[in-house]
Parts: structure tokens; C-alpha cells; sequence
């Protein structure tokens, strides 16, 4: 099995055929789309390994700790960039935290799942308060930032993360993240297992005196900076939206967006698992009657967003049977 990462949770068509055609060529024919929103090849041949890497550069796409890792659990809500109710876009804060954790060696430490999340409204579509590192969008004064959770997780039993920031100015992202990968590198090592999540952390530690040496560490990355300078944020998510279903058939119900005469197209999958070549359909119909970007959900489904109301019918009739794995 390999797990291919999937940056702000959106592929472009000739990315999902690329990793379609891999299935096919070098696995069981047989893509998954995870709860972390990143895809899987499943029954993938060893010696096929430098083949697929060399393959998935080409469409920049990587499988780096998509295996075990920080960055590879980096998540934010699939309709991020135009859902009615969000605060602001988050996604390209979470393209921004990706690459800096990447820069250190040491993440490849962090504890396995270990999820990083980033909820743009109070639906928290992306469980950022189950997430080890939750980020939630605020406005406070029209000035954007984030309340920060740490040490959630969905079990079992099921934790809400421990609020130790309730607003955070959004250039400060980095600061934060650096701050929590300080304190898991130190105090991990002191809990029960060698590799634990962060809420195995603050069990050990108590909420009280987990918070206490957050602040400590936070205040030191204050004082030292950041070796990356300031934080850049930069683009945007597709437009999308979380409107009302309009439209609906059982595997393909379609959402409206922000844009009048544009839906989102929701495919369905059962557990996660499509095909090869139905996930050729679902980038063909992307390519032919959306914008050419599929994003992944948290529930194991693909999005194929900005349809035009025109071509709604055209668009599920070429995605029909492609809730079928097999």
C-alpha cells in the first residue's frame, strides 16, 4: 500500500489519472480515498516503488510521510473557499504549515496519524477539535486569526482538544505549530509508549500543566523567531460551497455554490475505495464540465466542484457507477 498526500485536499485531473493509471499498473487496480483526505494504492508491488515516485513527481504529487508523519495529515474542510458560513478561506494557511514541518527531519517523529486541522466555521467540517492540532478560523475586529486546540482525538474514547490559544493573529500559524512540535518532541518520550499521540501527552501532563508548558515553549519561539522569517499565504481554494442539496440522487447530490448556475457534485464512495478506472471517469467529467480540480472529504468521498447547472445531467450520467470499487 502506498498513501499519496494531497495538498489542500484538491487534485487536478491529470493528477488523478496519473494515480489512477499507477493503480492499474503497479497495484490492485483499486484507489482509496482515506479519512485524512489523501488516496491510497493498495496491493502495490515493491519493486514498483522508484517507478511510482518517479511518476508522481512528474504531476507534483508526493508520497512523502504519507505513511507516518505531520504533514501528511494536514486537512481542512472540502468546501473551504466559499462555504456561506465560514469566517475566512483557510486552505492556504494549511498549504502554508505543510512545507515548514516538511523542513524538519525530526517530523517524521511525530506520532502516526498524527492529524493537523484547519476549520474555517463553527460546523467544523474538518473535526479540528478532535484533530491533535485544531485551528479555528475567528474575526476579531475584522483582523483574521485562529483559536487553537491541541490533544484531540476521535478514540477511543473520543477527546476534544484542549484550548491553549483562544486567538492567535493569523501571521502567527507557524508560531503556533512550532511551539506544539517543541513540546511533543520533548514530553512524548515521557509518556507509557515511545510513539504516542498528542493527547496521550496531555493525559501524562494534565490539561492544566500541558497549557502551562505550551505558553513556555511559545514564549521561547517568540523570543528565538522563526527560521522560515514571516509567514506567506498565498492563493485560494476553488470556489465551492456547503450550500442546500438541490437535485439529489443517492450518489451523486449535487450542492449549490456562491456562483448562480454552479454545483458541486458529490461521489460517493463505499469506504472509501473506487476504482481505477472510475476515478478516469470522475477527473474526465472535472476536466469536461467542471474546473478541472476534484477535493477529497473526511467521509471517504470525492467532490467534483463547479458543474454548471447546464451540464448537471451530463455530468452524472458519465459518473454513474462509480460508487463501485470493483
Amino acid at each position: 500500500m502506498m498513501q499519496i498526500q494531497i495538498d489542500a485536499l484538491t487534485l487536478s485531473s491529470p493528477q488523478l489519472e496519473c494515480v489512477a493509471r499507477l493503480s492499474g499498473e503497479c497495484g490492485s487496480g483499486v484507489v482509496r480515498v482515506t479519512t485524512s483526505q489523501a488516496l491510497k494504492i493498495d496491493g502495490v508491488r515493491i519493486e514498483s516503488v522508484p517507478y511510482i515516485f518517479e511518476r508522481l513527481v512528474e504531476v507534483g504529487l508526493s508520497s512523502r510521510d504519507g505513511q507516518r508523519g505531520a504533514d501528511g495529515d494536514i486537512t481542512s474542510c472540502p468546501r473551504a473557499g466559499a462555504c456561506p458560513r465560514e469566517r475566512f478561506d483557510v486552505v492556504p494557511y494549511a498549504l502554508a504549515v505543510t512545507p515548514y514541518l516538511r523542513s524538519f527531519d525530526d517530523c517524521h517523529g511525530l506520532s502516526r496519524g498524527h492529524k493537523i486541522a484547519f476549520s474555517g466555521c463553527p460546523s467544523d467540517c474538518a473535526l479540528a477539535a478532535v484533530a491533535d492540532l485544531g485551528y479555528f478560523a475567528q474575526l476579531h475586529e475584522d483582523a483574521r486569526g485562529f483559536s487553537i486546540h491541541v490533544g484531540g482525538g476521535l478514540g477511543p474514547p473520543p477527546v476534544v482538544g484542549v484550548q491553549v490559544e483562544p486567538f492567535v493573529r493569523d501571521e502567527e500559524v507557524l508560531m503556533v505549530a512550532e511551539a506544539v512540535r517543541r513540546l511533543f518532541h520533548g514530553y512524548s518520550d515521557r509518556c507509557d509508549r515511545p510513539e504516542v499521540p498528542l493527547r496521550c501527552v496531555v493525559e501524562h501532563l494534565g490539561a492544566d500543566e500541558f497549557i502551562r508548558c505550551y505558553r513556555e515553549e511559545r514564549a521561547q519561539v517568540d523570543a528565538e523567531g522563526l527560521p522560515c522569517g514571516v509567514l506567506e499565504v498565498t492563493g485560494q481554494s476553488p470556489r465551492i460551497d456547503n450550500g442546500s442539496l438541490e437535485e439529489t440522487t443517492p450518489d451523486c447530490p449535487a450542492s449549490g455554490e456562491r456562483q448562480e448556475g454552479l454545483q458541486a457534485l458529490s461521489v460517493r464512495l463505499p469506504q472509501g475505495d473506487i476504482s481505477g478506472e472510475n476515478l478516469i471517469k470522475v477527473a474526465r467529467v472535472a476536466r469536461c464540465y467542471g474546473v478541472g480540480v476534484v477535493r477529497a472529504t473526511q467521509q471517504q468521498d470525492l467532490l467534483v466542484p463547479s458543474v454548471s447547472h447546464v451540464h448537471l445531467d451530463a455530468a452524472r450520467e458519465a459518473l454513474a457507477g462509480c460508487d463501485s470499487p470493483a
